[in-house]
């Protein structure tokens, strides 16, 4: 762990001093590899969930405060309050927030690496080949049934459901925006539990099938949707036999 930490720091150093891609690579690809420390309060909204505490700049844009090891300089938070996590599911929690998060701050009493939205996007881009982040739309969303799905897709998303029983159904859907040219693929997943757990999976299983620069979206079906229309788009239900097992 103190070994891991003091690489990504000499990185992050090197980083600064070299400003290459090569550097920016090492860099990320360590960081995705590392554990935080990530102080936690109670929610009041979900007292099952934890959210994050959070520190605020001269220019009032939040930012979570990690930390590489228990032992850093951890300022007025309380150490019985740190939460371990990967960087990845850090991320994915501050991505599928509501409140406006600018982003991640590592060690910010000591070495103060700052990680705004931009900066992550540019890690995932380099470590994952894609981007993710969370979009609001509130216009209208024209879906239909996909003439066909890109081949392999459908029993790579089959085999992985199977195995995670906690998704009921999903259906693969072509979707465009109002007011937008293109449209993209939407995958509608009824399940149990929480997104992070779950979508970030997806993700890497959809990834291979899209083509450079096509977008795809995961949403989670919620109760009041009614999917009647969509049957023809369905590509998973869990069985019966599934659910006895």
């Amino acid at each position: 762990m103190e070994e891991r930490r003091n690489q990504l720091i000499d990185l992050y150093k090197q980083l600064m001093q070299e400003k290459t891609r090569a550097c920016e690579d090492q860099f990320f690809k360590k960081l995705v590899e590392t554990e935080l420390w990530v102080p936690g309060t109670p929610e009041e909204i979900d007292k099952n969930k934890k959210g994050f505490a959070l520190l605020l700049t001269g220019e009032g844009r939040k930012f979570v405060p990690a930390f590489l090891d228990r032992e850093a300089n951890i300022g007025r938070f309380q150490r019985e309050d740190l939460v371990p996590m990967t960087y990845d599911k850090l991320k994915y929690l501050i991505i599928d927030s509501t409140e406006k998060i600018s982003g991640v701050v590592l060690n910010p009493f000591a070495e103060n690496i700052l990680l705004d939205r931009v900066v992550m996007e540019l890690v995932d881009a380099r470590t994952m080949g894609m981007t993710l982040k969370r979009e609001e739309f509130k216009g209208k969303v024209m879906l239909r049934t996909p003439e066909a799905l890109p081949t392999g897709l459908k029993p790579a998303l089959e085999h992985f459901f199977s195995e995670h029983l906690q998704v009921e159904a999903a259906w693969l859907i072509k979707a465009q925006r109002e007011g937008e040219d293109e449209d993209y693929w939407l995958l509608l997943i009824d399940f149990h539990g929480e997104k992070v757990q779950l979508f970030p999976q997806v993700a890497e299983i959809v990834k291979p099938y899209m083509a450079p620069g096509q977008r795809f979206e995961l949403v989670q079906k919620s109760p009041g949707f009614s999917a009647e229309d969509m049957k023809q788009a369905q590509i998973y239900e869990l069985t019966q036999s599934q659910r006895l097992s």
